[in-house]
């Protein structure tokens, strides 16, 4: 099973509400597990106003943002720590956290999704 795959079976868990799921193939067992904290996310919201914010590196994730917090460009949301150096993972736009995708002190890999984010749409308009 592909990363992209992975990824867009850890969404449709996060849109469904869904806390675990077991795969079982010929050569794999897999099982997903979301944080129990985190809210289902709305099936209405349009894919335009949703965005991910992803490890820039590999490491050891640490949230410092929680669902429903809102969070300004270049706000720091996280920290991932690699032998012992700890890298903030800053926010590129304003808007809210939807969902932690990871949990704390989880390993993560460059380019994961670690958030998922909606625009601020009162901001922009007006």
């Amino acid at each position: 099973m592909s990363v992209e795959h992975i990824e867009k079976l850890a969404l449709l868990m996060a849109k469904k509400g869904i806390l675990e799921l077991e795969i079982k193939d010929a050569d794999f067992e897999y099982c997903l597990k979301r944080n129990k904290l985190s809210p289902p996310i709305s099936l209405t919201k349009k894919k335009e106003d949703v965005w991910e914010i992803k490890a820039q590196t590999v490491g050891i994730f640490y949230p410092k943002a929680r669902p429903k917090e809102r969070i300004k460009s270049n706000q720091v949301v996280g920290l991932i720590t690699v032998i012992g150096e700890s890298f903030d993972l800053v926010s590129d736009r304003d808007g809210e956290i939807l969902e932690v995708l990871v949990e704390e002190g989880q390993a993560v890999q460059y380019g994961q999704p670690l958030f998922l984010c909606k625009y601020e749409c009162e901001a922009s308009n007006g």
